[in-house]
This record gives structure tokens, C-alpha cells and sequence, in this order.
């Protein structure tokens, strides 16, 4: 609807433009310009704007991974430009779903969710691969894993038409295919995300009882293997949070074979060489959790 305060503009547009002169044309016209523009941005809604830009009328996601539940969030790794955190008991739009967990990757402008299925016997964890997909800037969204199943025949065939693919596809779908069976979910995995996830699906005392345990094995363990490394030359290395080994000085440097035996020793202090390497990341996790 055209109300008095359009017509007053229009009817002043209209006198400059009569006179004919090039001054008054030129106002008329840039002044007319002005009130159009003014007009349909006053017409603009903030939540129209907001709408437009999002593209999604009916998302529900979170504008951000920091806009999750923190209590039901893990943190993995948030190492410019990397960024990976797991949301439980979420399917990839963030929707309801027991027993899943959601684990979402950035790496630079490369984007991926992937949903894996959880299963809890006593103090073990159990975790098989149910959905992955990723996309990134110049190619389209990309789904390796769809209801458990690997997409072999998709992947040979963007392997086949795709000039940079860096990795081989065999590689990769036999990788793929071991993720979607059941396996043990191991103590360094996901940087220690299974003690997190005890802590918040059985009892906490339990649940406590054997975070305490493990804190104590992979100290004890790694103290004396850092004690077995000094017979090889060996010293502590200072790359924290991981654990490393760096050459002592003044002292005959081992060879590899001897360095291999070294590693080989891992289980009898109590820890894998997994274990070891991550344990100054493990540590500070379960002392951060048994803080809570």
C-alpha cells in the first residue's frame, strides 16, 4: 500500500524532473533510487535475512560444535586447523539416538560426520562404523559408509575419474570394511575417549574405581619403561603432551634392532607402545576426568 508519506516523495520527484534542467533530473532520479532502496530494506525482517543466509528453513543443528551440550561432548583434538569433537547419543543431524555417538572432523576448509553404533560389556567398549561422509570446498559430499555398508562401488568409481586421488582405493575400502564390525575400542583411541564415556554409562563408582586403575597402570608402566630405555641410551624426550624417546648424550646411540627390542618390552610394564606414545595425553585425561 502507497501511503501520504510516498505520494509526498513522488510528487516532489516528479516537480524536480518538470524543470527540465540536467541538475533536476539527475536529483529526481537519484533521490528516487534512494526511497526505492530504503523501502525494501525497511520490508526485510531480521529473521527473512537470517533465513536466507542459512538456507536451511528447518535445520536444527547447532550454528556451531561449541553450541553443544559440553556434558555430553568430547573434545579430541582442537589444534588449528583441526578441529574433532564426539557428541553422544546423537545420529549426524544432531537428533536423538541411543547407543550412537557422532564424531565430527575439520581439517582446514575439509568438513566430515561420521555416526558409529556403541556397546558396553563391564569395563570394555565396543564401537562399529554405521555412517561416514565429508565434503569440501570444489567437490560434492561424499558418503563411504551408508547404514553400515562401505559404498565400494562409489569410491572405485570416483577413484577411476578422479585425477588427484591420494589414496588407493583398496586401502581404503579394506579399512572401511574393518570399521563397520565390531572392535574393541582401545584406550589411546579417540585420545582416550573411552574412559569418558564409562564415566558417564555405568555406575561412577565403578566407573571411577577403574579410571583410578588405569591411571596407576599407565604411570607405574610408563615410569618403568622410561627406566628400561636408559640400558639402551635412551632417554626422555620432551615432545608433550606424548611420550617420546631421544638419544642420551654421551652415551652409545642403539641401533634399530636394539630400539625394536626396546618397544617389544612394552607389554611387560603393563602398557602397548600405543599406550606409551600417548600416554602423556591419556594421563592428563583420566586426571582430568577423576577431577570432575
Amino acid at each position: 500500500m502507497i501511503g501520504l508519506l510516498d505520494w509526498t516523495v513522488v510528487g516532489a520527484v516528479i516537480a524536480l524532473v518538470w524543470n527540465r534542467t540536467v541538475l533536476s533530473v539527475s536529483i529526481g532520479l537519484i533521490a528516487a533510487c534512494v526511497y526505492v532502496i530504503a523501502r525494501l530494506n525497511s520490508k526485510l525482517k531480521p529473521s527473512t535475512i537470517t533465513q536466507v543466509v542459512s538456507g536451511h528453513e528447518n535445520d536444527t543443528s547447532p550454528e556451531s560444535e561449541e553450541d553443544t551440550t559440553e556434558a555430553d561432548s568430547f573434545l579430541v583434538d582442537n589444534e588449528d586447523p583441526v578441529r574433532v569433537i564426539i557428541e553422544l547419543d546423537v545420529d549426524l543431524h544432531w537428533k536423538p539416538l541411543t547407543n550412537h555417538f557422532r564424531l565430527g572432523t575439520r581439517i582446514d576448509t575439509c568438513f566430515s560426520k561420521s555416526l558409529y553404533e556403541y556397546r558396553i560389556d563391564g569395563t570394555e567398549v565396543f564401537l562399529r562404523l554405521i555412517e561416514d561422509e565429508s565434503e569440501d570446498m570444489g567437490r560434492e559430499k561424499q558418503q563411504d559408509v551408508r547404514d553400515g555398508v562401505v559404498q565400494e562401488s562409489l569410491i572405485r568409481e570416483r577413484s577411476a575419474n578422479t585425477k588427484h586421488y591420494m589414496r588407493n582405493p583398496d586401502e581404503k575400502i579394506a579399512s572401511l570394511k574393518q570399521q563397520v564390525e565390531w572392535q574393541r575400542l582401545e584406550s589411546w583411541g579417540f585420545r582416550g575417549f573411552k574412559y569418558f564415556l564409562l564415566l558417564k554409562k555405568i555406575p561412577k563408582p565403578e566407573a571411577r574405581r577403574f579410571l583410578r586403575q588405569e591411571l596407576e597402570r599407565l604411570k607405574i608402566g610408563t615410569v618403568a619403561f622410561f627406566k628400561e630405555a636408559t640400558k639402551y641410551g635412551l632417554e626422555k624426550g620432551d615432545q608433550l603432551p606424548y611420550y617420546s624417546l631421544r638419544f642420551a648424550e654421551g652415551k652409545p646411540r642403539p641401533s634399530d634392532e636394539e630400539i625394536k627390542k626396546l618397544y617389544d618390552t612394552t607389554e611387560s610394564f603393563g602398557i602397548s607402545q600405543s599406550e606409551f606414545e600417548a600416554g602423556g595425553k591419556i594421563i592428563a585425561q583420566l586426571e582430568q576426568l577423576l577431577a570432575d
